[in-house]
């Protein structure tokens, strides 16, 4: 689902017009950024967790291996959608 059909869904859904939930998920993209940047856990309803931190990363540059200190993004489902999730049977025999 790309960002202008989730949009279009929200306000399907909701009621409310596109232009506000277009305003509201910006805001939010906005508002994570900004915690992802500053290495702060957000978190994102009951669905995901998201953490960043700064590592060192071994890279090739001009033939030699240098370190680099590159942002690290890592999600993680939260526990009430892991929940969900787990209690549906996802069986792969047919």
């Amino acid at each position: 689902m790309t960002p202008t059909e989730f949009k279009d869904e929200v306000a399907r859904r909701t009621g409310i017009p596109r232009a506000v939930v277009a305003l509201l998920l910006d805001t939010q993209e906005e508002v994570l950024s900004e915690c992802v940047e500053r290495r702060e856990t957000c978190y994102i309803g009951n669905m995901f967790t998201i953490r960043s931190r700064y590592r060192d990363y071994s890279v090739l540059q001009n033939g030699e291996r240098t370190l680099v200190n590159r942002l690290a993004v890592n999600v993680k489902p939260r526990k009430p959608f892991r929940r969900r999730l787990n209690g549906k049977i996802r069986s792969t025999n047919k």
